[in-house]
């Protein structure tokens, strides 16, 4: 019998929680470089297009859709030179949103 999303999740989380709790602090709410990476090195692949949301009064942030066997996982990253440099490298396609747009995700595929 294949674990539940909850179960195959579980066995990531103690690590993610580590990851939450340095020294230097995150953002309420917010993943991280080093959590995506983490991710991805789990298994996870990010879901082009990542979109970039720019609102007034709040720190610019990343939604990134990660898929592993049919699964989804959505992480939300701070804007930090670092994320932008890796998705370059990467040759991850992004897309600038307002916060008012919906994200469509009907074209998978394509980086």
């Amino acid at each position: 019998m294949r674990p539940s999303v909850a179960e195959e999740f579980a066995e990531c989380l103690p690590a993610w929680s580590r990851l939450q709790h340095r020294p230097e602090g995150l953002q309420p709410g917010y993943a991280d470089l080093a959590d995506l990476l983490f991710a991805l090195d789990s298994g996870w692949e990010i879901d082009p297009p990542v979109y970039a949301y720019a609102e007034a009064g709040w720190r610019p942030y990343y939604h990134i859709l990660l898929k592993r066997e049919g699964r989804y996982v959505l992480l939300s990253l701070p804007d930090t030179e670092a994320l932008r440099a890796f998705l370059r490298e990467q040759g991850i396609r992004v897309e600038v949103r307002a916060a008012a747009s919906p994200a469509r995700r009907g074209k998978r595929g394509s980086k």
